[in-house]
């Protein structure tokens, strides 16, 4: 039994390249006996180097040979007996009892060898197991004792006892390796990498649960059916053609031959590429792609070995950090654009009040009233001027911050529009008129508020922009479904590379840089035209004009 539990160990640990494995190498090297198996021919098939020391030979220059080359040619008939009877009637047996065996040697020098003999069985083949012993080298006294029967036991106990000390050392390794593969095991199960192992041919052989989880499929749908390549999208794929083409790798005929030879020149190491799932997604992923190969010789390829990190939660911080930094940019921006437009737009309004109101001192008599009015008016006209532009730069403010509210409520439109509209009439130039339409139900459900800053804005900005003894058409109409407003001027209309910008901060068309504002107003309407759920589009001819139309899908 002892025997068989070696044999079962042994052909266990040489299966493994791990510690235990050279721990197990150590004993058949170091062992101070010689061991060696030889199959049902008598050919030997494995010798350790005291064997080879033993009987003058070089390290595997016995491997299958015939083990009668170790016995003198005088013994050849009883060691082939013995050889029969071993095959025919495996036991465990102590040779040399009461007798001396005899070895020969390369030089063909014979020397006093003492052997245990057992079997064992692999695939249904029985192999001999050979301890030698050399006996020629003791001493005179010990010669003279060899064959006394309390020695001989004595010395067969203590091989026995060797035995049974390097089995429990082979035990013990062996459950470390257990120990070792659940360690393994529960690390490669639980870690939250994707890892797969592939085959020369590219093909999948493993693929753990993280990568089951991430992907959506299952190892059954995978193993030994699909290629790495599968998980790649037709971007990845392109990216290492490139790669391929800038290091002059040749011709490759499929993708996966692409992929795996990027991966042989290393070209494959914390890649950021996207992993496609079974939903069709594709997950960001940093991936690192090489060849597994051998510790003895490192041209020797068993497969790759592919690990993959999700990095989504990453790239999703890098985008909140870019788009934050981006904010603080436009803030930047917005902040400097604000003290420049400011100072520029207040410093024409400032100008004409104080030298209104330096003018108005001068004029003292009664008959000089016309004047003085005339230069109140300037004085009041510019102050709302600034006021208006205060409530923009106030508006902006709300709208960068998220602080405007939508406060929905039912009036009556065509009263509500006539009030804004006479209120707008005081602003008009010389000979401007303002028409009024409505069409449909009079009740409108929409914040009364941001829609008469949004009509403000657009007749104010019709009035500015068109010429004196202009019509400006303003119509609303509302159905069971849309409340829609237009307003359409005769004006400068807005040249067709500027209309992408109309609705930015501070954007002042390149035909109106002589009229004054701050930039602000379409920028508002778009905001507030948003929040309240409804759609704005243009449509302009230079210098015949421009129509604004907005829509509001009803909220009931």
């Amino acid at each position: 039994m002892l025997i068989d539990s070696l044999k079962g160990n042994m052909s266990n640990l040489l299966l493994e390249d791990n510690i235990a494995n050279k721990h197990f190498e150590s004993f058949f090297k170091f062992a101070s006996i010689g061991i060696l198996t030889a199959d049902g021919r008598g050919n030997i098939v494995f010798a350790n180097p005291y064997v080879n020391e033993l009987f003058g030979y070089q390290e595997d220059e016995l491997i299958g040979k015939n083990i009668s080359i170790l016995i003198p040619d005088r013994l050849h008939e009883q060691h082939e007996n013995n050889i029969k009877n071993n095959f025919s009637h495996p036991t465990n047996r102590l040779m040399g009892k009461g007798s001396e065996l005899f070895g020969i040697k390369k030089d063909k020098s014979e020397l006093k060898i003492e052997i245990s003999l057992s079997s064992y069985e692999i695939e249904n083949k029985t192999f001999a197991l050979v301890f030698i012993t050399d006996i020629s080298i003791r001493s005179k006294e010990s010669d003279k004792l060899i064959f006394q029967k309390s020695d001989l036991e004595t010395s067969i106990k203590n091989r026995i006892d060797e035995i049974k000390r390097s089995n429990k050392v082979l035990e013990t390794l062996n459950k470390k390796l257990e120990t070792s593969i659940a360690y393994q095991h529960s690390i490669i199960d639980n870690i939250q990498v994707m890892i797969f192992l592939i085959n020369k041919k590219g093909l999948i052989t493993y693929f753990n649960p993280e990568a089951q989880k991430i992907t959506g499929y299952n190892k059954l749908e995978i193993i030994e059916k699909k290629s790495i390549d599968y998980f790649f999208s037709k971007a990845e794929m392109k990216k290492c053609r490139a790669m391929l083409i800038s290091n002059k790798l040749g011709e490759y005929k499929s993708d996966i031959e692409m992929v795996l030879k990027m991966a042989d020149i290393g070209k494959i190491k914390n890649l950021e590429c996207k992993i496609k799932t079974r939903k069709n997604k594709h997950i960001p992923a940093s991936i690192s792609l090489s060849p597994i190969v051998s510790k003895r010789d490192e041209k020797k390829s068993y497969g790759y070995l592919a690990l993959a990190i999700n990095i989504s939660e990453q790239k999703k911080h890098e985008n909140d950090l870019l788009s934050s930094l981006e904010k603080e940019k436009e803030l930047s921006i917005l902040k400097s654009r604000f003290v420049s437009m400011a100072s520029h737009e207040f410093r024409t309004p400032l100008s004409t009040i104080l030298s209104s109101a330096f003018i108005i001192n001068k004029y003292i008599k009664a008959e000089e009233q016309v004047k003085r009015e005339k230069h109140i008016n300037r004085i009041v006209n510019s102050v709302t001027l600034m006021t208006d532009i205060l409530n923009e730069f106030l508006n902006l403010g709300k709208i960068e911050e998220g602080k405007i509210s939508v406060k929905l409520e039912d009036f009556e439109i065509q009263k509500y529009m006539q009030t804004i509209i006479q209120d707008l009439h005081q602003h008009t130039k010389n000979g401007q008129k303002i028409q009024y339409e409505h069409i449909g139900s009079t009740i409108a459900h929409l914040d009364s508020n941001l829609l008469k800053s949004i009509v403000y804005n657009l007749i104010t900005n019709a009035i500015k922009f068109s010429p004196e003894h202009s019509v400006i058409k303003v119509e609303t109409f509302i159905d069971n479904s849309e409340i829609k407003l237009l307003v359409k001027d005769e004006g400068v209309g807005i040249p067709e590379n500027d209309k992408k910008h109309m609705m930015d901060r501070f954007f002042r068309a390149s035909n109106a840089t002589n009229i004054q504002g701050p930039g602000l107003g379409m920028h508002i309407v778009s905001k507030y035209v948003e929040r309240m759920n409804g759609y704005l589009y243009f449509e302009s001819i230079l210098n015949k004009g421009t129509t604004f139309f907005i829509t509001f899908k009803k909220i009931f």
